[in-house]
């Protein structure tokens, strides 16, 4: 299936306000409802959820003469009222009849507990529209969003979505992931502190919140260990997701480890030693070679590590073996200031591009994620089940003419 990615400098709308806009013009439309019900217990406001299409259950979005165009150009989306434009941000649109799209949509209000949590609408069928398709608008700064990298490019570099930061890869490739496609970081099991020769890095700049901040943070990512016959990531050594660090270590961490009592588990932290000591859940073997949804968030005082499997009922494994609670929460401290780069399956020796570069990722990342926020449990459950891979949270209705 081939991708058609659309990236932050095909954006056109540069307002983030709502606008409103006339459809009249548009061939079809299908109302898209959200239920929260059992799931939230609190409201959340400035939401981007993620919505998904394909050629099975919306034809006529992708075949005939009623398919929206190759690269989504026509999409808009509006409030349930059709006219009140919501910003949006097309991650891939492929047409055809094994087309599919994965699109995030910034919603006002996402109501807690509610069968009709937010209702609104995809319009589609216009021949001479232009992408509206606005990244930044979709993951605003002014929410927290620091950096999101959808990582669906098919192929070099990868562009975050909140500032517009280039991840520059060295190596790396493509693979279907939990949202569109995803990066390959190492193919093969790495031993421990084997040198890192596929990672991306990004340089916030020294003024940048990334490089500034030292308070609440949420770290995100789906992970998808290599899947090879008994240990995937659990071999000795860390294998890092997100890091950035100063000199002698110390800055922002999120990996997984092998390594020590009691191994195989997910940490974070914003020191050295933090990175040994901040054991946070473990995972069984049993886990190996399925995607999860591993968050960090540092609420000022502690570190509170999730790791959630794909379509796992929410905070409860249905596989066993020497893990612990699916949550952990750290009493510790927080990041540490750097106006080094980040760096996305790897760890930099000084911190630093020139570094030796070690700690590799094996297997794939997708939806890497950085907030200088702290997201709430409401926030990360809904995360997780609109973006798992058997949602049933996203209604997509049927076509209106």
């Amino acid at each position: 299936m081939r991708y058609h990615h659309i990236g932050l400098a095909a954006a056109l709308c540069a307002a983030t306000g709502a606008t409103a806009g006339d459809y009249s013009s548009w061939g079809n439309y299908r109302n898209i409802t959200v239920n929260t019900a059992g799931i939230t217990t609190q409201n959340l406001t400035g939401y981007p959820i993620l919505v998904r299409f394909n050629a099975t259950a919306h034809a006529n979005m992708f075949t005939g003469a009623t398919a929206a165009l190759a690269t989504g150009a026509d999409l808009r989306f509006t409030k349930a009222d059709g006219t009140t434009d919501l910003p949006f941000q097309i991650e891939h649109w492929s047409t055809g009849a094994s087309g599919s799209g994965a699109v995030w949509v910034r919603l006002d209000t996402v109501l807690a507990n509610s069968a009709t949590a937010a209702s609104f609408r995809v319009y589609w069928r216009k021949s001479d529209a232009t992408t509206l398709s606005n990244a930044a608008a979709t993951f605003p700064t002014a929410n927290g969003f620091q950096a999101v990298f959808h990582l669906s490019e098919p192929s070099g570099n990868v562009t975050d979505a909140a500032n517009g930061y280039v991840g520059t890869a060295t190596g790396t490739f493509t693979m279907e992931g939990i949202i569109g496609m995803s990066r390959v970081f190492h193919d093969a099991q790495p031993s421990a502190d084997e040198p890192a020769g596929n990672f991306i890095s990004f340089a916030p700049g020294a003024s940048a919140p990334l490089s500034t901040h030292t308070g609440a943070m949420t770290l995100e990512a789906w992970v998808l260990a290599s899947p090879v016959s008994n240990n995937g990531n659990t071999s000795a050594g860390t294998k890092q997701i997100l890091s950035r660090t100063t000199a002698s270590g110390d800055g922002v961490y999120l990996f997984r480890s092998g390594t020590g009592a009691p191994g195989n588990y997910y940490g974070a932290g914003g020191t050295a030693a933090q990175a040994e000591t901040n054991i946070g859940p473990r995972t069984p073997f049993g886990e190996q070679s399925n995607w999860a949804y591993i968050t960090a968030t540092y609420t000022g005082t502690a570190w509170v590590i999730r790791r959630q499997r794909n379509d796992d009922p929410w905070g409860v494994p249905t596989i066993t073996g020497g893990e612990t609670t699916p949550v952990v929460s750290i009493t510790s401290a927080g990041p540490v200031a750097s106006p080094n780069p980040w760096f996305i399956g790897a760890w930099s020796s000084n911190g630093t591009a020139a570094g030796t570069m070690s700690r590799p990722w094996a297997g794939n990342l997708d939806e890497v994620r950085i907030s200088t926020v702290a997201r709430d449990s409401n926030y990360i459950r809904l995360n997780y089940e609109t973006q798992r891979t058997t949602t049933t949270v996203v209604a997509v209705g049927q076509s209106v003419t």
